[in-house]
């Protein structure tokens, strides 16, 4: 399976939640899949329109990892199209995944910029943006109590 490319109008999001001391995610993998799955929930899909090839992450690193990335891959694909053949592995479908893949991603980074541009990406604004997701309103961030 190919890599999994980023947008290059991402970058910015990207670095600033997945590198550096104030990292929200410890790596680029754990990020993207998270905005993928944010992008899918939103029914937000973008392509990508220039795509930095040396930026490109192995598929290894989310099959490695407990995240069931082929699961979530396969998941999001069959809900799209709407047809199981797709599930099939081949060059022409395992293509389609991951480009349906990425431009979840990308939707979901698009998402986020948007929704934490203002705060600096820190990790208060990300509590705060997932508590109103999960609870649409209804608790407000100062009551969530996170335990490490």
């Amino acid at each position: 399976m190919r890599r999994i490319n980023q947008a290059l109008d991402k970058d910015s999001i990207i670095e600033a939640l997945s590198s550096g001391d104030g990292a929200i995610f410890p790596n680029k993998w754990s990020l993207f899949m998270f905005a993928a799955v944010l992008g899918f929930k939103h029914g937000c899909r973008e392509k990508l329109t220039k795509a930095d090839q040396g930026k490109a992450i192995r598929t290894e690193l989310f099959a490695n990892n407990d995240m069931c990335f082929n699961g979530v891959l396969n998941l999001m694909t069959l809900l799209e199209m709407e047809d199981e053949r797709i599930l099939v592995s081949n060059e022409q479908n395992d293509d389609l995944k991951v480009r349906i893949f990425e431009e979840y991603i990308n939707g979901g980074l698009s998402i986020l910029e948007s929704k934490l541009e203002s705060s600096s990406y820190s990790l208060d604004s990300i509590v705060a943006f997932v508590a109103e997701e999960i609870f649409k309103g209804k608790v407000e961030p100062s009551e969530i109590k996170i335990e490490i």
